[in-house]
């Protein structure tokens, strides 16, 4: 009976933990809103960048113009970026832990690629706000 119940609490134990990964996935799902004001590329990046997220799916625009589409991976409080077409795609994944407070998520880059410093800028520069 004793081994019965430890199995039992061990697979209740395991259904909480992915339904609390799942949830964490689909909390970033929307579109997100942010404005880049930065030295970086000589002011190139500057504007308002839309990021959607969704169900393992990304689009990022810079005002309204698409610039790059991948795939993302979330493991607890990191996301995993890897670009898959755009004139602005980047070679390699990027990870970047994340925190998600009210309707903004704010980005750290944990190791990016040199040449991903567009991704690493938008991403990084502040909090985006979700407004879908």
């Amino acid at each position: 009976m004793k081994k019965i119940f430890t199995a039992v609490v061990v697979v209740a134990s395991l259904t909480l933990c992915s339904v609390a990964a799942a949830a964490v996935g689909s909390s970033l799902n929307g579109t997100y809103k942010t404005t880049v004001n930065s030295t970086v590329l000589s002011g190139a990046l500057n504007g308002t960048w839309t990021v959607k997220l969704k169900n393992g799916a990304y689009h990022v625009a810079d005002n309204g113009h698409p610039i790059v589409h991948g795939k993302y991976t979330i493991k607890g409080s990191k996301i995993s970026l890897k670009d898959s077409g755009g004139e602005g795609r980047c070679p390699g994944t990027g990870v970047y832990k994340f925190h998600v407070s009210g309707k903004s998520v704010t980005f750290k880059k944990v190791h990016d690629s040199t040449a991903c410093i567009g991704r690493a800028t938008v991403l990084t520069s502040g909090p985006l706000t979700k407004v879908s």
